[in-house]
C-alpha cells in the first residue's frame, strides 16, 4: 500500500511537470512577434547547443591531438577523451534532447 502511495505521487509530479511543461509551451506559441523576431527567438537555443557542442568538440579534439602528439596510444587517448564524465555528460544531453519523446509516446500508449 505504501508503495502504490509513492507510486500516485510520482505519477502526479510527472503529470504536473508535463502540464507546466505544455502551459508554457501553449503561452510561447501564442506571442507574435513576426516573422523576424519569431524566427530568432526559436533559434537562440539551437545556436547556443551548437555553438557550445562545437566547442565541446574543439576541446576534446585538442586534447587528443595533444596526447597524439605526445606518443600517446591510441587506447590511451581514447581514455581521456572519453572518461566518465563526458560519458554522463553525453547521456545527459541524449537524454534532454531525446528522454521525454519515449515517456510521452509510453503516455500516449496508455491513454490508447
Amino acid at each position: 500500500m505504501e508503495q502504490q502511495g509513492k507510486i500516485d505521487v510520482a505519477v502526479s509530479n510527472i503529470t504536473a511537470d508535463s502540464d507546466e511543461g505544455k502551459s508554457l509551451r501553449s503561452h510561447d506559441a501564442a506571442l507574435d512577434g513576426g516573422k523576424f523576431i519569431n524566427a530568432l527567438r526559436a533559434s537562440i537555443r539551437p545556436v547556443i547547443t551548437y555553438v557550445f557542442f562545437g566547442l565541446f568538440v574543439a576541446v576534446k579534439a585538442s586534447a587528443a591531438y595533444v596526447m597524439f602528439e605526445h606518443d600517446k596510444t591510441t587506447p590511451d587517448i581514447l581514455k581521456a577523451v572519453w572518461d566518465s564524465e563526458t560519458q554522463a555528460l553525453f547521456a545527459t544531453v541524449i537524454t534532454f534532447w531525446f528522454g521525454s519523446r519515449v515517456f510521452e509516446k509510453m503516455r500516449e500508449r496508455k491513454v490508447k
